[in-house]
């Protein structure tokens, strides 16, 4: 489903474009292309990105046995039992939320193990915040591991990122985050519903066939583009609408409530709020109107 989580990342960009009538160079020029990256912290993409992150978690380090058995398992969140809820593997340790992995990105540090072409040593960085790492280009070295051995030296020395480091990080790491608001557009990520053979909404949404329906053609999240999107609303302006002053949280939180609505494949949806609401949610909600009360929409 990579692809589909880069036509979205374009799209929105594409309708932030009509929104403000002008190109953002920081996202044009690092916006990239479509398809697949073998490697991370190597492209400095967006896209690239969004693609990366079901495959390597570099927040968490889930993804191995026992340990959330793949990095997307921290791509759920139920946002209505509260903002750092855990979510339960199934022969695992619980993982963090996806909210709680975006703050990483955005506010922590995830472990950025990188190697520059023909190096002896894998360094190993953290950073203070996004915004100083791509403003200040503060890196925090915690170690290195030595080629071909891979033996691990502990240390603790800060840096002053090059530009092209700045480029590498920051931009996959935004994709990144972009693949993680979309995944709570989706029903059985809000409610924990763990599907590793496939969930049919995204089955469908990407036009793979799902018994007894035909297959799509063209797959319909093609059919869903930035003009689509500003001739539905348009843009949703995150500080605007984020009555507690939190914008990051509004979009995940909003997503998420929306995604809450609609039925998944094993449960129908609620509009309870238990994690309480913004005037946004409930102007959505009183417009949906009843709940769904079967699968089938």
């Amino acid at each position: 489903m990579e692809h589909i989580h880069q036509h979205i990342v374009y799209e929105a960009y594409q309708l932030l474009k009509v929104y403000h009538g002008i190109n953002i160079p920081a996202f044009e020029n690092n916006m990239g292309s479509f398809g697949s990256a073998s490697y991370f912290w190597t492209t400095g993409q967006i896209l690239k990105g969004a693609y990366l992150e079901d495959h390597h978690d570099p927040a968490t380090n889930a993804g191995g046995w026992f340990n959330g058995w793949t990095p997307s398992s921290t791509h759920f969140w139920d946002g209505d039992c509260g903002d750092g809820c855990m979510t339960p593997i199934y022969a695992s340790d619980p993982v963090i939320n996806a909210y709680q992995k975006a703050l990483i990105y955005l506010n922590g540090s995830p472990t950025i193990q990188y190697a520059r072409s023909g190096s002896r040593y894998i360094k190993v960085y953290k950073y203070i915040s996004l915004k100083d790492l791509l403003v200040n280009g503060n890196l925090h070295q915690i170690g290195y591991y030595t080629l071909p051995t891979m033996d691990y030296t502990s240390c603790n020395v800060w840096h002053i990122a090059t530009n092209e480091q700045r480029r590498l990080f920051v931009w996959e790491i935004v994709g990144r985050i972009c693949h993680l608001l979309a995944d709570m557009s989706i029903p059985a990520h809000v409610r924990n519903e763990l599907h590793p053979n496939g969930n049919r909404y995204e089955l469908e949404v990407a036009g793979i066939q799902v018994l007894p329906n035909p297959q799509y053609q063209p797959p319909p999240y093609t059919l869903y583009n930035a003009s689509t999107a500003y001739n539905a609303g348009g843009f949703i302006n995150p500080y605007t609408n984020a009555t507690d002053g939190n914008p990051i949280r509004f979009i995940f939180y909003t997503m998420n409530q929306i995604a809450d609505f609609f039925p998944s494949n094993s449960s129908l949806g609620d509009n309870y709020l238990p994690n309480g609401s913004y005037p946004f949610i409930n102007n959505y909600y009183n417009n949906l109107g009843p709940l769904p009360t079967g699968y089938n929409v």
